[in-house]
């Protein structure tokens, strides 16, 4: 959210409780109580959006990198048998696909890594009978193969976060947008009608309706209504 957004939210909320706390000087308006619950939609929509906006990409990473690293241990352990097996039995074109040292498997891009591993698990599958010898069993391969999709799921994450992000963002805007003229066009009328009966609402109200600017300068922005 934007520093403006962030001080429209604060008086919306502001707002809000003011409404709350005199909920007696307008119990007997039913309108009232409709547009008390259209504001406390509102607001929770604006902070729902702002939670998944400000979803850090550090953490998708963070879960990216460390599949990353399995993925690529799995991959060379299962591609040292696969070696062994190929020069033990003459198999040239096995021992090409397999032939890679850790330090060609860090030096891959993710895609790169994750084709890679999809390989080594195709080839250990198809020789996964003569590979029992050399300590590789069926489980070995699964989790190998299971971890390779985890990772080529996590390659998209970024993207789809970003997609997030920017969605969440324009909710805020139009939440924001649509709360505000609720107030202006709605609330603000209403309990300017209640002054008279209900003097401290209006006064706490149009109080509330002030926009504070939280920055440096601390200005205070005229959105209040005249009542």
């Amino acid at each position: 959210m934007t520093d403006r957004q962030t001080d429209r939210l604060d008086m919306l909320r502001a707002t809000l409780t003011v409404i709350d706390d005199h909920a007696d000087a307008w119990a007997a308006i039913p309108v009232m109580a409709r547009y008390r619950d259209d504001l406390s939609t509102a607001i929770d929509r604006v902070r729902d959006a702002a939670q998944r906006q400000a979803d850090p990409a550090s953490a998708v990473t963070a879960v990216k990198d460390q599949l990353r690293t399995h993925v690529r241990d799995a991959a060379w352990t299962l591609a040292a048998a696969l070696q062994a097996w190929a020069a033990d039995t003459d198999r040239p074109d096995v021992a090409a696909q397999a032939d890679f040292s850790p330090s060609d498997l860090i030096q891959l891009r993710d895609a790169a890594l994750a084709d890679q591993s999809e390989l080594i698990v195709d080839l250990a599958r198809t020789h996964a009978p003569d590979l029992a010898d050399y300590g590789v069993l069926p489980p070995e391969i699964d989790a190998l193969d299971a971890l390779d999709d985890q990772f080529a799921d996590a390659l998209s994450t970024p993207r789809a976060a970003i997609v997030a992000r920017s969605r969440a963002t324009a909710e805020i805007a139009i939440e924001i947008r649509n709360a505000t003229r609720l107030l202006r066009a709605s609330l603000d009328p209403m309990v300017a009608r209640l002054t008279a009966s209900s003097p401290d609402f209006a006064r706490e109200y149009r109080t509330a309706r002030i926009i504070i600017d939280r920055g440096i300068t601390g200005d205070r922005s005229p959105d209040a209504p005249d009542m």
